[in-house]
């Protein structure tokens, strides 16, 4: 049996991603890592797992198939060092265990502007995240560079509510290059991360915002 396996399932983008697997890979097994057990969409399963020492877990990365939607914002993490653990550290270290227990593609959320060059603290430790997965063992490795998501949060982000609701309102002037920037839905994000899943070309790739509505 293909297993896949998700990382931050609970989130807004693992959320629609661990919806739409069971459907698009009928008979595979879908794993969910969490902190704690929850109810996760039919024909998941969820497992338990201790973020602070993954490690020590890496059995529970054996798939053929894995997926990291984890992130979190410097608002909620409360410091850079904090933002950096779940955004770097953790994401890196779950994909070398990935490539350790010989996983045939990689899909991780980054983020537009990902650049380790970036003089923006966030866009340069999701640039550093991604230049750390490019050497990864993996024949098929795809991070997906979403721009600002849109979809139902659990918590409230007022800021980004904001920032959210003025860029819809200007999304149809946002043509050509500037399509990039257009809003996107989570769901968006989730059903490009299962076409690719179902069409791997070997590589490194990068999957922009203005693709991923396309497809």
């Amino acid at each position: 049996m293909v297993t896949h396996v998700v990382l931050g399932g609970s989130g807004l983008v693992g959320h629609y991603l661990l919806k739409a697997l069971p459907s698009a890979f009928p008979g595979d097994r879908i794993i969910a890592l969490a902190r704690s057990s929850w109810q996760a969409p039919e024909g998941v399963e969820v497992r338990t797992i201790d973020f602070t020492h993954l490690p020590q877990q890496a059995s529970l990365f054996a798939a053929a198939y894995v997926y990291i939607a984890l992130g979190t914002t410097m608002a909620k993490a409360g410091s850079k060092e904090a933002f950096r653990y779940v955004d770097y550290e953790l994401v890196v270290q779950a994909a070398r265990l990935a490539a350790q227990q010989g996983a045939m593609q990689l899909h991780v959320v980054s983020a537009i502007g990902a650049n380790s060059r970036s003089k923006f603290f966030y866009n340069r430790v999701k640039g550093e995240m991604e230049d750390a997965l490019q050497p990864l063992a993996i024949p098929s490795i795809y991070c997906y560079h979403p721009s600002i998501l849109d979809g139902p949060r659990q918590e409230r982000r007022v800021g980004e509510q904001t920032g959210l609701q003025v860029m819809k309102l200007l999304a149809p002037l946002m043509v050509g290059r500037l399509r990039n920037a257009r809003p996107i839905h989570a769901r968006q994000v989730a059903q490009a991360m299962v076409h690719y899943a179902n069409t791997p070309q070997p590589g490194y790739h990068v999957i922009s915002s203005a693709t991923m509505q396309r497809i």
